[in-house]
């Protein structure tokens, strides 16, 4: 794990924990999904946000407060705990999957590895709060594989124009080399302006507010040094435009022209010319930083340092004498990249930070969306409907329950197959829900329907509830929906035609509310709006 990523995942406790975790039981999960279902969640960052989210991929919890009663080795490993090392500004949470010989062996949040210490020395830092897991019988990630390789692949494309661009330099210093007989003076400025490319993108990524730990650890590494103080100045712009954004046009069409444009001795007279001018740039930078803003920006220093570098190495060989050899074409290659780069950046920009205000007010409204007073006061503005017979469709969880949901479907229908496992593991996780399944079926040959429903009622009514969970699961995990393979997985010896009224009454039922379209849901008799997702009831009844 290289060192950003180790930053990365410092900076994020939640993730961090629940990937261990998934990896330590076996779990297939994409980074990608853990991190949605964390950003998403009402109550992120919290230890319910993490019994939430590894909910969702099967895996039970139950979250208990140890006294003294208990040592550590008397719960079942691995087990999430909190704890807090002298020094550190807040808690952690931490993975232990060993307890021997006096010793506990748990992932270090901040060090990122398994780390062994003396159980007695661990009691100081662990701060009582415990969550035990088990792994479900069906934890995984749905469409694990697929979402993988899409995964996959958007890191690909994410990375590969840091990867071109190497690429492209180094290619073009090789060839310029091998047709120039470029000087170690032209290579140094290669290495220079490639530099000044990536610092000065590095500063539009933290202008663009894009959340990277590695950027926050070093633009706040003291009291004086705040990057994004001076780059949300007033000084940060130059007649409208940003100077990270200048900056960044200036080194990469430098860069793009030392590759692919003039020749070594004509480029060499364009660049100390623009570099005697960035003398004035340093200075003002420099004063503004100090007396004005009061503060320092790490990352411009360097942008300073890359430019004061290039001066002197103009400066002591005289380079401006060559200006002479740069022709008119050279002149209008290097203004029209400038230009060019500096539109579409200037474009970029904005429309990336509109985009993340767009994903932040997106996740605050999924938050108050998933709030319990607001989901219920949504629901509550609609008709609840009359309460059903207790005999009505197929129940699966406690009759006291506190929460009903109600899921009417048809047994061939893909989006009932797709929201039967959310719901089920609702019912399995809390002794609080039951789910009620009520089908849309005619009671005759002709409707292919009644067939499966006959039997998950014969089942509901002559086997244990884990049958009919066992069922239910096998019916709707099936790819392909064949009853004869079911009807002979599980063998019901019971007439299945006395099932028939049942079928009528689920039947009639239906047509008095008028139901249109499967998977319906309700929730303690009140419909279950468009606004919410069927796997978001997750997060809002669970606990």
């Amino acid at each position: 794990m290289n060192a950003l990523n180790k930053l990365r995942q410092r900076d994020d406790n939640l993730f961090t924990v629940i990937k261990v975790l998934l990896k330590e039981v076996g779990v297939s999960v994409t980074d990608t999904s853990i991190r949605e279902k964390l950003n998403f969640h009402p109550d992120f960052p919290s230890l319910l946000c993490i019994k939430d989210v590894i909910n969702d991929f099967g895996i039970k919890s139950l979250a208990i407060q140890r006294n003294e009663e208990f040592n550590l080795e008397d719960f079942e490993i691995p087990f999430i705990a909190s704890i807090q090392m002298e020094g550190w500004e807040k808690p952690f949470f931490t993975l232990i999957n060993n307890i021997e010989e006096n010793e506990v062996n748990f992932f270090h949040p901040r060090e990122l590895k398994w780390v062994r210490m003396n159980a007695e020395e661990f009691n100081k830092i662990e701060l009582g709060i415990i969550l035990l897991v088990e792994k479900g019988q069906n934890a995984e990630e749905t469409n694990y594989k697929q979402k993988r390789k899409a995964e996959l692949l958007a890191s690909v494309i994410n990375r590969s124009p840091i990867f071109l661009l190497i690429f492209f330099a180094v290619a073009g210093v090789v060839l310029s080399y091998d047709e120039q007989k470029v000087n170690l003076y032209y290579l140094a400025l290669w290495g220079l302006n490639f530099t000044g490319t990536i610092v000065s993108g590095i500063i539009l990524a933290l202008d663009m507010e894009l959340e990277n730990p590695f950027l926050k650890e070093m633009c706040s590494s003291g009291k004086k040094v705040n990057c994004s103080a001076v780059l949300n100045s007033k000084g940060a712009k130059f007649l409208g435009l940003s100077w990270s954004i200048i900056g960044f046009s200036y080194f990469f069409s430098s860069l793009f022209l030392q590759i692919f444009g003039v020749s070594s001795q004509g480029y060499l007279g364009i660049s100390a010319v623009l570099s005697f001018l960035s003398v004035a740039y340093i200075c003002y930078s420099l004063y503004y930083q100090l007396k004005i803003a009061k503060q320092w920006c790490a990352l411009c220093l360097v942008i300073q340092a890359v430019l004061f570098v290039q001066f002197l190495i103009h400066l002591l060989n005289n380079h401006a004498s060559l200006l002479e050899l740069a022709s008119l074409i050279d002149y209008f290659q290097y203004g029209l990249i400038f230009t060019s780069v500096l539109l579409i950046t200037n474009f970029i920009v904005p429309t990336i930070k509109k985009a993340k205000t767009g994903q932040q007010y997106q996740k605050k409204w999924v938050k108050l969306k998933l709030n319990r007073n607001v989901f219920w006061t949504s629901l509550e503005q609609q008709n609840a409907i009359p309460k059903l017979p207790e005999d009505l469709g197929i129940i699966i969880g406690k009759k006291d329950a506190r929460y009903e949901i109600i899921k009417v479907c048809n047994p061939y229908c893909n989006p009932c197959s797709k929201a039967h496992p959310h719901l089920e593991s609702l019912a399995e996780g809390s002794n609080d829900i039951r789910l009620r399944i009520i089908f849309t079926a005619y009671d005759h040959e002709a409707d292919l329907r009644a067939a499966p429903v006959r039997h998950f009622l014969a089942i509901a009514a002559t086997r244990s509830e884990a049958d009919l969970k066992l069922a239910l699961n096998d019916w709707y995990n099936a790819p392909i929906k064949d009853y004869d393979k079911f009807a002979a997985k599980h063998v019901i010896s019971d007439d299945l035609k006395q099932y028939g009224s049942k079928i009528t009454a689920m039947q009639v039922w239906c047509e008095k509310m008028k139901i249109r379209a499967t998977p319906t849901v309700y929730v303690n008799g009140y419909k279950l709006t468009e606004n919410y997702r069927i796997d978001e009831l997750t997060m809002i009844l669970a606990n």
